[in-house]
């Protein structure tokens, strides 16, 4: 489960903090469409990273830790990210 910290320092990211749950759910379609597309931004991207590094360092949370990249990578097509870094998408998926 992703330590408390981690969830926080998103929560920040995605400037969803003061808000009601159901308001949040009114407004939005879903967490993850919502992150998928803030993380499309590199700078949003990297910074999701480095929490989850900074959450592992605090607490070895490796849900954190491995999560992160995946959803990073989901959000900049994993086609696209194979062929920036000359992969194979069979590999990302490992």
């Amino acid at each position: 489960m992703a330590s408390e910290e981690f969830k926080r320092r998103i929560s920040l990211i995605l400037g969803i903090f003061n808000m009601k749950k159901e308001t949040v759910l009114t407004h939005t379609t879903s967490y993850e469409d919502n992150l998928m597309e803030r993380l499309k931004d590199p700078e949003l991207a990297q910074a999701y990273l480095e929490a989850a590094l900074e959450s592992y360092e605090a607490d070895y949370d490796t849900e954190a830790l491995l999560l992160a990249p995946r959803d990073v990578a989901k959000a900049q097509g994993i086609g696209k990210l194979s062929e920036q870094k000359d992969i194979s998408c069979q590999h990302l998926y490992e």
